[in-house]
């Protein structure tokens, strides 16, 4: 990870939702098309990325484990070829103040895993360490997931490795999370229709 470690305060959805992040993180939409339920931000150096979905309330998910059915959903999405959870937790009004100040019934769970994932289908794949926070909100009936995905290992015949990317040490994206939760804001609530 870069020695860049200061943040700053980004709009995402039109302002509807804030967070800080270092700067270093581009956004995505700027070079390419993304989906209107994401933001996506990628630091091209370490290949580090800040992804923000906003879903529906994925009814089918367990009530004390949404979160690690979201990250295996997200495994199945990126075709992971394993996929492993190391750890997953509540997320407490301490570590978001900002998400919890409004008093509206929210529930935050954090996993904390690795997916081995090929990059443009390629064949070598690439040990990702992915925190994910899943934000259940069912007031308005939606799941805001906040994932950093951060490449940990890369296969020496991955495109990666050819572009220079530095890996970052592990546990680098936790504490990325870990800031950006602490910052995290949702501004506007009509974003949800409200």
């Amino acid at each position: 990870m870069q020695a860049d470690q200061t943040y700053t305060l980004r709009p995402l959805f039109g302002g509807a939702m804030e967070a800080s992040i270092p700067p270093r993180f581009l956004d995505l939409s700027d070079i390419r098309q993304t989906p209107d339920n994401q933001e996506v931000l990628v630091d091209g150096d370490s290949e580090q990325s800040v992804i923000v979905e906003i879903l529906s309330l994925a009814d089918e998910a367990p009530a004390d484990q949404f979160a690690s059915w979201h990250f295996q959903q997200l495994a199945e999405d990126n075709s992971a070829t394993s996929s492993q959870i190391l750890n997953t937790f509540n997320l407490t009004a301490e570590q978001a103040p900002l998400l919890f100040a409004g008093g509206r019934a929210i529930q935050a769970q954090i996993v904390i895993g690795q997916q081995t994932v090929s990059k443009f289908k390629e064949h070598a794949g690439n040990v990702v360490s992915i925190p994910l926070c899943v934000i259940r909100i069912p007031s308005v009936t939606t799941d805001i997931l906040v994932s950093v995905n951060d490449p940990v290992v890369l296969h020496p015949q991955s495109s990666s490795v050819a572009h220079g990317a530095q890996v970052s040490h592990l546990g680098s994206g936790e504490a990325l999370l870990a800031k950006i939760m602490q910052t995290f804001k949702i501004a506007d609530w009509n974003l949800f229709g409200e």
